[in-house]
């Protein structure tokens, strides 16, 4: 009877050391499982009687939240990014009217031949003025008309010209093929970057319906190599210059190469005195080098044309 009291007390002992067990519990039905908490880890125990042992993961939540499990709900924070503050530029619209990032011209329509193509591109053109004008930019026609002297008035004079023809809408530039007295003063320099990058058709002025005639040369590179396709003779009233030998000659002071001659140009294009040097001219006759350097120098006395280039 003592032996028997005695095994039962080790067994009670036994199952009372388990219970102990750092992360194990014994059932509540006392049926022998063994659980563990969320902090302990599974293991398989022995047991009594051979009842298995289980291992749960849960985890005791503190009164009034809700207990996670293994598997957990992730959630995605709100974007700390402002995309109401974006400063992304809107493309440009071709042929809204308005000059817009990476446009060269929007004359308001998609149509090409008006000097502005349908992608918003330039056309390029040229004409020679039908006026003629000497040393001082004093027209032929009238001696009272005061142009102003200069580049700037050349200028000027060539986009006057070009209203002729050129679409009430058009912000075409023109710029005339002339040098003054410094160096960058030539078209090599001050010429549009546009322009004189090029690799486009330049047009002569066309006679009939169209704006852009036959080409004259092939892009910048082209225009600049000695050699025209054609000869320049179109005025801004879209016919043919006077072929009369003393009626053709271009004011230029410029060489095949768009580069600047020499510091002659009747002091900077404001005197008509008989004692200034020769100029250099060009020749509506020619479209081999003589186009725009002729051989033969003009005094700041006479009367000649200018050719005017669309930038």
């Amino acid at each position: 009877m003592q032996k028997k009291q005695s095994r039962t007390l080790l067994i009670a002992i036994a199952i009372l050391s388990l219970g102990t067990l750092p992360g194990c519990e014994l059932g509540p039905h006392g049926d022998g499982k063994v659980e563990t908490s969320s902090s302990g880890t599974s293991a398989d125990m022995p047991t009594t009687s051979g009842v298995s042992t289980t291992s749960e993961q849960t985890t005791d939540a503190p009164p009034g939240e809700t207990s996670s499990s293994t598997s957990e709900e992730l959630t995605t924070s709100p974007s700390t990014s402002d995309e109401s503050s974006s400063t992304t530029t809107p493309p440009s619209e071709c042929g809204n009217r308005m000059h817009e990032s990476g446009e060269e011209c929007d004359d308001g329509n998609l149509e090409s031949g008006d000097l502005c193509s349908f992608d918003c591109t330039r056309e390029f053109v040229v004409f020679v003025t039908k006026q003629r004008f000497d040393g001082a930019l004093q027209p032929q026609a009238s001696r009272e008309t005061d142009l102003g002297t200069g580049l700037e008035a050349v200028d000027g004079i060539c986009q006057n010209a070009a209203k002729k023809f050129l679409p009430e809408e058009s912000s075409t530039k023109f710029k005339a093929w002339l040098a003054g007295d410094a160096l960058p003063s030539a078209p090599s320099s001050r010429f549009s970057e546009v322009l004189r990058t090029t690799t486009k058709p330049i047009h002569l002025l066309g006679t009939e319906s169209d704006l852009l005639g036959v080409v004259i040369a092939n892009g910048w590179v082209d225009l600049v190599d000695g050699h025209l396709q054609s000869a320049i003779d179109v005025t801004e009233e879209r016919s043919f210059v006077d072929q009369s030998l003393n009626l053709t000659w271009v004011w230029t002071n410029v060489d095949p190469n768009g580069n600047r001659v020499n510091g002659n140009n009747c002091d900077q294009w404001s005197s008509n005195a008989m004692n200034k040097a020769p100029v250099i001219t060009g020749s509506t006759l020619q479209s081999d080098e003589m186009w725009t350097q002729h051989t033969t120098p003009g005094g700041c006395e006479f009367y000649k044309h200018f050719y005017c280039f669309s930038q």
